[in-house]
């Protein structure tokens, strides 16, 4: 299992991604020295790469990026949720943290 706090965890990392999927944008402009891989035949690929050690970290959907900006958040004993769409905050690393839901991004 990888721990991740920071955007710095990522450098040199495989990250695996749907193409053309909103992850795929993602990954590639937060994580600019980690290796995005895009699968196009769905899911599945994604999570075999992973399984299979080609990828490191793997964002199958939408919910799964929610999932680690929530837990950045929480790192820096902040709250990101429907309620509190937004945050911005200090990693214990130094990284800033700005992290915004939809649909209010």
């Amino acid at each position: 299992m990888i721990v991740l706090h920071g955007t710095a965890d990522f450098d040199g990392l495989r990250i695996a991604v749907l193409q053309g999927s909103a992850q795929e944008g993602y990954a590639r402009n937060t994580y600019p020295r980690a290796t995005v891989l895009a699968f196009t035949a769905g899911v599945t690929d994604v999570n075999l790469a992973l399984n299979t050690g080609k990828a490191d970290v793997a964002f199958a959907d939408e919910a799964e990026v929610r999932r680690l900006a929530q837990r950045l958040a929480a790192s820096c004993r902040r709250r990101l949720d429907d309620a509190a769409p937004y945050v911005d905050g200090r990693l214990p690393d130094g990284t800033r943290l700005h992290a915004v839901l939809a649909p209010v991004a």
